[in-house]
């Protein structure tokens, strides 16, 4: 009976060190399973960083376009432009300004629109589609970007919340800028 009762106690220190050891190995596993999971995460945190910062950059570059800072040489000092101001060529030498960014960043750029003060737009492209004259917004102050940006400094970038495009009807973060002027800055997005 002795050598059963040892023999008992022998089998059963024997499965609690292996059952020690499987746990010892699950949890090695779940710890490396843990440093992956982390390793993708951070991966995953660097490009939408990367992505928001090339946006940042794309904007501020943009609002130094001559296009854009050119639409002011013809005003007076102090003026700022208005919708119905805008010429024909000039329009389309900014809604081109615009576009162009399409072409940089296919399938990136849901919308890009130059916006005077007062928030009409003086050109919009959306999804390398340019809006007509008809379709331009006249007040675009509502929208989440527009004091916020006029609120930076120059050259700053202000990229709002998420908020569903009322052009496009999907999700955007806009990244937008004061265009850079002697006076008052007007907006692009």
């Amino acid at each position: 009976m002795r050598r059963t009762g040892l023999i008992a106690l022998a089998l059963g220190t024997a499965c609690l060190a292996a059952g020690f050891g499987s746990s010892l190995a699950v949890s090695q596993l779940a710890q490396e399973q843990e440093r992956r999971l982390t390793a993708q995460v951070q991966q995953h945190v660097d490009v939408t960083q990367e992505y928001f910062q090339r946006a940042a950059t794309v904007t501020q570059l943009t609002a130094h376009n001559p296009v854009f800072t050119g639409v002011y040489a013809a005003l007076p000092a102090g003026q700022a432009p208005q919708a119905a101001w805008v010429e024909p060529v000039v329009r389309q030498q900014i809604q081109g300004g615009l576009d162009y960014l399409e072409t940089l960043f296919p399938g990136q750029v849901s919308e890009a629109c130059f916006i005077d003060l007062g928030g009409a737009e003086l050109a919009r492209v959306v999804m390398g589609k340019i809006a007509g004259v008809e379709n331009l917004s006249r007040d675009e102050r509502a929208n989440p970007f527009f004091g916020p940006t006029l609120a930076v400094p120059a050259d700053a970038v202000y990229q709002a919340r998420p908020y569903v495009s009322p052009d496009t009807g999907k999700w955007v973060i806009s990244s937008s800028t004061p265009i850079p002027r002697t006076g008052r800055p007007a907006k692009a997005r």
